[in-house]
């Protein structure tokens, strides 16, 4: 069992003393950081306490992850699924959230009121019907809330489920302190100057203002060359608009011989790990999505995402980018490619979050007399009621049509694709890991390296060789690097 972090351990004495006070503490830690095993280390704490507890996850992969720290830390358990309870009188039972709210009525009364807490992974899901009715349902036990986005796109606040919370450690830290890698960004030049900087310009932005700013639904930029040029091969992971849009987006990359997996929600379970372990171990090259692997997928090899749909949801910007921020031997930085303009919505997901129990997140939403909006019904994007067209499609409200066509409203328009140039955000965070580009491409990393040397001091140079060259056996190969200096 590995030793726990300082802040990891911080979280377990602060989940422990909540919970003898009575309270029902919610855990928010950035996803990636060890939020399931510091968890575990509550829930074994429980355990000694003669505690009984049920800890709910929404997804098949979330399911895994608690498995596997259970097994590595010895908790005999059982679990819930779609074929019913597993295991019998467990201290504690793993469930799949859908699948115990499909029994409840078939539990009997002493089976739920033999529990006393419950874990709730990916808690900002609180307000579903599913685990409202389960909260209901076992309302007698104490609930402990995990998540890396304590926010809501309905803005529902989550106060009516926990009365306090907790962040050991913010996005910014856990990537100071090396836990998580830091986002090297590339975005559309003629985007590039609306990006917000910092959390205050994120909450200060006019979203509408911003939306203006992305003047159609477009993806900007040839994705199969940036593919090339950047990733060169190494395993990414790309948001789609659409089941649809992602099926078109696997065949074209396949087009240009990238070996290519659709993971969705129709896959069943083998098929589903069959994609992550080859992604592991770096057999494919880019995963294509819709909504699925937003949350609880962890794939440390994946170098990056490229975004190829525009979303609203801060919640899915945050998790979905952090698919790819876990830290993974030399991988210090993953890339984030936005050719659509969510960054303008959202800022950097590096940045730290303003969390709240009481009145949500909601950033460039804070004023008390916000307009209110309706969803498009074709490409399901929210709007200002007093938006004539979707602002991102262009779907007339009042006639029906895009572009003077009558459109079906249950037919997503797919992005469209256009010429343009991407750059990077914030081009004096290229040049880092030794004089290296980021992840060491091929094609790329010549023309950094190039202007890295160019751009060098001497001092910097000397840095660089009394860093890398040390020991007895590296003095003299250190001397004579300085001559050349």
């Amino acid at each position: 069992m590995k030793t726990p972090y300082p802040y990891e351990t911080r979280a377990r004495y602060w989940l422990n003393r909540q919970l003898n006070q009575g309270n029902n503490p919610a855990l928010v830690m950035p996803a990636g950081s060890g939020k399931t095993f510091t968890a575990t280390l509550v829930i074994k704490d429980r355990i000694a306490l003669k505690k009984r507890l049920l800890v709910l996850c929404g997804t098949e992969e979330i399911f895994d992850q608690w498995q596997v720290e259970f097994s590595e830390n010895n908790i005999n358990y059982g679990y819930v699924n779609p074929e019913g309870i597993i295991g019998r009188n467990k201290s504690v039972y793993i469930c799949m959230w859908q699948s115990l709210h499909n029994i409840l009525t078939a539990l009997p009364e002493k089976f739920v009121m033999s529990f006393d807490e419950i874990f709730t992974d990916e808690t900002h899901h609180s307000s579903s019907p599913t685990l409202e009715g389960i909260y209901e349902h076992f309302e007698h036990c104490q609930r402990v809330g995990l998540t890396a986005t304590l926010y809501r796109m309905d803005n529902k606040p989550l106060g009516k489920y926990y009365n306090t919370m907790y962040e050991p450690i913010t996005q910014s830290k856990a990537i100071e302190q090396g836990f998580l890698c830091e986002p090297i960004i590339i975005v559309p030049d003629e985007y590039k100057i609306y990006v917000p900087k910092n959390i205050d310009e994120v909450e200060n932005i006019n979203k509408s203002d911003q939306k203006k700013n992305i003047q159609d639904k477009k993806i900007i930029g040839d994705m199969i060359k940036v593919y090339k040029d950047v990733f060169a091969g190494e395993p990414c992971m790309i948001a789609c608009s659409s089941h649809a849009h992602a099926i078109i987006v696997a065949g074209m990359y396949r087009e240009h011989g990238w070996i290519v997996e659709h993971l969705h929600g129709t896959l069943n379970k083998t098929d589903r790990k069959m994609i992550i372990r080859k992604a592991r171990q770096k057999k494919i090259n880019i995963i294509v999505t819709y909504a699925v692997g937003t949350e609880g997928l962890d794939i440390k090899e994946l170098m990056g995402i490229i975004w190829m749909r525009l979303t609203e949801s801060l919640t899915v910007w945050i998790q979905l980018n952090m698919r790819a921020a876990r830290v993974f031997k030399k991988k210090k930085n993953y890339i984030l490619i936005d050719p659509m303009g969510n960054l303008l919505l959202h800022g950097s997901p590096a940045l730290d979050r303003k969390w709240s129990l009481e009145t949500d997140y909601i950033p460039g939403q804070d004023v008390p007399d916000a307009p209110q909006s309706r969803i498009c019904p074709v490409c399901g994007v929210v709007n200002s009621i007093d938006n004539g067209k979707c602002w991102i499609c262009g779907y007339n409200f009042m006639t029906g049509m895009i572009d003077g066509e009558l459109v079906s409203k249950k037919k997503r328009r797919l992005p469209k694709m256009i010429d343009g140039e991407l750059v990077y955000l914030d081009e004096e965070k290229i040049w880092i890991n030794d004089n290296k580009f980021i992840i060491n491409r091929k094609t790329t990393a010549v023309e950094i390296e190039k202007k890295v040397q160019a751009e060098l001091t001497k001092t910097q140079k000397i840095e660089i060789l009394s860093r890398d060259l040390v020991g007895l056996k590296m003095k003299n190969k250190f001397r004579e690097g300085l001559k050349w200096l």
